[in-house]
């Protein structure tokens, strides 16, 4: 299977340049509503990639995570935009007198960190569409730049064993680091999973585990960053220095 963290190590030397890419980004925003406690609320927004062989293909899976993100699965939103699906959920909702009551609020951020060959889009997502509290859901997508294919965690890593066991050092380090017990976790550190949530961007990969995911909801979103010259043990080659790019954003609820 061909590896491309290698392509992310040498990338990191320069922080991700995209020598050869073509393509470009903007951000596209669009919003309902003032945030009130009584009155539907809509913030979006994610990156629309220009140029380049991969962008259609990119722009229609972002678009179809906003729309998962937001529970718009059905098949009359697929050809929709993600602006088109939210308008006709929340139009749909408002024709009954009855869930017309219960205010929605739909937010979504996305963001792009290009490293190498890779892309790795950031998505927060928060709905609350009734009960007590909204949820917060952050993913990690990962494609190749150049043909738009998704990528998983065995095309982007060569040792899946070696980086589990150093995601185990790390998350107990985070745990001592957040003064948690590991009493309170739905799983021993020694028996963790890998998170289903791996990003990229030049300063090392991102572990994200999401509410109730590993732990209970008062623990919150779990998580922290591996440093590429510990990383590039999971591929069986030398660190390599790197540089230290911006964090990348989230939005906070």
């Amino acid at each position: 299977m061909k590896n491309l963290f290698y392509l992310l190590i040498l990338a990191a030397v320069t922080g991700c340049s995209q020598s050869g890419s073509q393509l470009s980004w903007r951000q596209e925003t669009f919003g309902h509503g003032t945030f009130t406690a009584d009155s539907d609320y809509v913030e979006v927004s994610y990156p629309v990639a220009a140029g380049g062989r991969s962008a259609d293909s990119i722009n229609r899976k972002i678009a179809d995570r906003i729309k998962t993100g937001f529970g718009l699965t059905d098949e009359e939103y697929a050809r929709m935009t993600p602006q088109q699906a939210t308008d006709s959920l929340l139009a749909r909702k408002n024709r009954d007198p009855q869930t017309a009551r219960l205010p929605y609020d739909l937010r979504f951020h996305g963001e792009i960190r290009q490293c190498g060959k890779v892309t790795s889009l950031r998505c927060t997502v928060y709905t609350l569409t009734g009960g007590a509290h909204g949820l917060l859901t952050n993913l990690f997508f990962n494609f190749d730049t150049e043909s738009g294919k998704p990528l998983d965690k065995a095309d982007l890593f060569s040792d899946t064993a070696g980086l589990q066991r150093l995601n185990r050092q790390y998350f107990a380090k985070h745990l001592s680091d957040a003064a948690l017990s590991e009493d309170a976790l739905f799983v021993g550190t020694d028996q963790l999973p890998l998170p289903e949530n791996v990003g990229i961007d030049s300063s090392g990969v991102t572990m994200l585990y999401n509410l109730y995911e590993v732990a209970p909801y008062a623990i919150g979103t779990i998580e922290y960053r591996i440093p590429y010259e510990q990383a590039a043990v999971a591929t069986n080659r030398p660190p390599v220095a790197t540089a230290r790019p911006d964090d990348i954003k989230t939005n906070k609820h």
